[in-house]
């Protein structure tokens, strides 16, 4: 009986333990990406602190809007007259936002002239994982790219701007041929406005793409504290439930072998506070507190 009830305990006891030793490993492995992604974050807050990102970001969305709410007959026109259908809603919608979308391109295009940002990208070049790159020679492709881009971006600006405004123009010349009226100031406001808006979009919304990597960081640190969190407490749940099962084996008497992983979480539970993140530490040499061969107790203080 004494045999069965130590084979039985036995094997839930290093069961656990392998698990609490798994859980471990995953665990130190999701905080050392939390802390490398909590360092990037740290970095680029300090390299982009003299920017005026929400001022930016807030004239941005209001220029969307605008640009929305004036443009917003023309994608109706272009979504619905082909096709004879009833006005839509929607599609004239998601053109308004595909235009946002490619102002914020037309942005990010300029952003390589920006002095702040082009450090942002030359920071990133430089902690590519394998990349042994120089700085000399990434500041170099940076500035290749920001010359080269600044082209790209003229171009993209001259296209929106005469999308928006032949557009403009040619719902205006349809209405006044229908209603017969004179171009007025207001008709010429509908012109203007359009334009206006799409180009406060491009000065504006030099950051965005700065803020949606900065976004996309943020949820990848959360999702990484998430499962580091999930990981530590399960390891704290199995090293406490190994220890248990040991205990109870020696209270009926029983000696338990002590196993590599058996001896990492019965010293968690008697050295490590399960409230400190080091609980998932690595144990090595045990801090010179080793189990004796014969029964596996510590010198210092019974484990096994």
């Amino acid at each position: 009986m004494n045999d069965y009830n130590k084979n039985e305990i036995a094997h839930k006891a290093n069961k656990a333990a392998t698990q609490a030793a798994v859980h471990a490993q995953k665990g130190r492995h999701y905080k050392n990406l939390y802390d490398k992604d909590s360092e990037r974050l740290e970095n680029w807050r300090a390299i982009m602190s003299n920017e005026a990102i929400r001022k930016n970001l807030i004239i941005f969305l209001i220029a969307v809007t605008l640009e929305i709410i004036f443009s917003f007959r023309i994608y109706q026109a272009i979504f619905t007259e082909p096709q004879n259908q009833d006005p839509s809603v929607f599609l004239p919608l998601m053109a308004g936002l595909f235009v946002a979308a490619l102002a914020a391109l037309n942005s990010y295009l300029y952003g390589f002239s920006n002095e702040s940002l082009k450090n942002w990208m030359i920071y990133n070049y430089s902690i590519i994982p394998g990349s042994e790159t120089p700085k000399f020679e990434i500041v170099e492709k940076v500035d290749k790219r920001a010359a080269w881009n600044l082209f790209k971006g003229a171009a993209l600006t001259l296209v929106l701007v005469g999308f928006v405004f032949l557009g403009s123009y040619a719902r205006l010349e349809v209405a006044m041929k229908l209603d017969g009226d004179r171009l007025s100031a207001l008709t010429i406001l509908d012109i203007i406005m359009p334009v206006a808006a799409i180009i406060a979009e491009i000065l504006s919304g030099i950051y965005m793409v700065y803020l949606m990597k900065y976004s996309a960081l943020k949820l990848r640190l959360n999702r990484h504290y998430r499962k580091f969190q999930f990981h530590y407490k399960r390891c704290v749940d199995h090293s406490q439930f190994a220890y248990s099962l040991i205990e109870e084996a020696k209270q009926m008497g029983l000696s338990i072998a002590p196993t590599q992983h058996l001896k990492e979480a019965a010293y968690r539970v008697l050295f490590l506070s399960a409230n400190k993140e080091n609980y998932l530490d690595e144990i090595i040499d045990f801090k010179t507190k080793q189990p004796e061969a014969s029964n596996g107790v510590y010198k210092e203080k019974n484990a096994i």
